[in-house]
């Protein structure tokens, strides 16, 4: 393990980036949802980013079904706890291009 150097920038992971960006997003909208309150959510990946997503949503408990497409693009079906899941499909959504 290496030690945090304060004068070397650390860079996050993509599935770390997304759990940070996520963490915020039910701060700000905790709601009170029952404990079995499920969602799914279809959304667009850019396909070589899919190996971080499934490790996002794995430790998110969500689950990802890849649905096809092609090269550069992946759509995937997310289904699991219903806050990170809208959480999630909120946030992807920042990076419609």
């Amino acid at each position: 393990m290496t030690a945090l150097r304060p004068d070397f920038p650390q860079i996050l992971t993509l599935s770390e980036q997304l759990d940070a960006m996520l963490l915020g997003w039910l701060e700000r909208n905790a709601q009170s949802v029952p404990a079995e309150a499920q969602a799914g959510a279809i959304l667009t990946v850019v396909a070589e980013h899919l190996p971080e997503v499934e490790t996002f949503c794995a430790r998110w408990d969500m689950r990802v079904e890849r649905l096809g497409g092609g090269t550069k693009w992946q759509s995937i079906r997310v289904d699991g706890p219903r806050l990170p899941v809208l959480g999630f499909a909120q946030i992807t959504s920042l990076y419609r291009a």
